[in-house]
């Protein structure tokens, strides 16, 4: 269970506007590279990085190693869309 201090630090993480982009972003194309998501937002991939590492860290991202092509390649997407879809499952009539 979550406390409101941990809903409190989520919502710090959101506040800045590159992660909130970053975030909407995957949350609209599913998994996705590092370097893709900086191609598409205009940005360093080093900075896509840290700004992932702590969308991660609030549990908000997820990496998906099994869809990577290689142990070098870091594929990510939206926890929330992974707790949506689970929760749509057990929703549909059997």
């Amino acid at each position: 269970m979550t406390t409101l201090n941990d809903d409190l630090d989520v919502l710090r993480v959101l506040i800045s506007r590159f992660r909130m982009r970053l975030f909407s972003l995957l949350f609209r194309v599913g998994p996705v590279t590092v370097s893709e998501l900086a191609r598409r937002m205009e940005a360093d991939p080093g900075q896509v990085s840290y700004h992932l590492r702590q969308l991660q860290k609030h549990g908000l991202i997820e990496d998906v190693p099994e869809l990577a092509r290689d142990s070098r390649e870091r594929r990510v997407r939206s926890a929330i869309a992974v707790t949506l879809r689970r929760l749509a499952d057990h929703l549909e009539p059997a």
